[in-house]
């Protein structure tokens, strides 16, 4: 791809021209790309601009660019992607971290601040579909031993990937790894909070067309015909999961607020919120569970 490329300076403008088609950031993941081939720290590019690069660094580069070209995502190719302030392990075998999560580790720990959480007695946390441990891993790091997290994921791949990033930012064992189908394999066990960023998209949905989505996996980006198939199967098992007055939080797609507060209603929720992005999408609903009014 690259046999007349010479200078390092020449590999992040020939990186940043092919990107800049596609990407958002071109310079960006040029410079991640050149970094890796060279196995040095991107700060330190410019620096080194005028350094020749031999044909093993050549070779390297043009795989990795060919490979970000082909639409895998830049942090398949990294090993890594930075959420809230943790920098976690990724792989394909796990959705990539997206920023729009963040809004519901927001407000998983406003209520983890509430007198109601607070006061449970051995709260625990159960996060469905943990994918990499994105969820997990942040409010454990954040709310520390205060609570007992399960992470429940139905890939056996993406719990190890959930493990090591475990291992790499918490000090204890606050996060207890479970293979399961949703709630399949939790045996009556109940929470006083549910969180979950599950599968959302459509099946027909003209999204997983884009080439930088078919590199992720399928299992947790489809979720049936109207993308709510996850939701239905969370929102029906929480009553038999959740604490008296448990809260259940859900990120779902951008047009589906209203859906998922009806589903809740139906299964007996209240103070039921639907919560906007940064983009001013509907983005996180939310409600709590009163056990004591059984639905009828």
């Amino acid at each position: 791809m690259t046999a007349d490329l010479n200078l390092v300076g020449d590999a992040r403008i020939v990186a940043r021209n092919l990107l800049s088609k596609f990407v958002e950031s071109p310079q960006l993941e040029a410079d991640i790309i050149v970094a890796k081939a060279l196995e040095v720290d991107r700060e330190s590019l410019s620096a080194i601009s005028e350094v020749a690069i031999n044909d093993n660094q050549r070779q390297r580069f043009d795989k990795l660019l060919e490979r970000r070209l082909d639409g895998e995502p830049i942090a398949y190719i990294t090993g890594v992607k930075g959420f809230w302030d943790i920098e976690f392990f990724v792989t394909p075998d796990t959705l990539v971290p997206r920023p729009e999560t963040e809004l519901l580790i927001e407000r998983a720990l406003h209520h983890a601040d509430q007198v109601d959480f607070a006061g449970k007695t051995n709260p625990m946390i159960l996060d469905l579909g943990a994918g990499c441990g994105t969820i997990a891993v942040t409010l454990a790091h954040e709310l520390g031993s205060r609570v007992q997290i399960d992470a429940v994921d139905k890939s056996q791949a993406a719990l190890e990937i959930t493990r090591s990033n475990c291992s790499r930012w918490l000090k204890d064992q606050s996060v207890r790894c479970i293979q399961s189908d949703w709630y399949e394999a939790l045996y009556g066990r109940r929470y006083a909070m549910i969180v979950s960023n599950p599968p959302y998209i459509a099946a027909r949905d003209p999204c997983l067309k884009n080439r930088f989505m078919q590199h992720e996996p399928q299992l947790a980006l489809v979720a049936g015909e109207d993308g709510l198939k996850s939701v239905r199967s969370i929102v029906s098992g929480s009553a038999d999961h959740l604490q008296n007055c448990g809260c259940l939080i859900i990120e779902h797609g951008a047009l589906d607020g209203a859906s998922v507060r009806a589903l809740m209603k139906h299964a007996g929720f209240s103070d039921i919120q639907t919560f906007q992005d940064l983009a001013g999408l509907d983005r996180v609903t939310e409600g709590v569970l009163d056990l004591s009014n059984p639905v009828t």
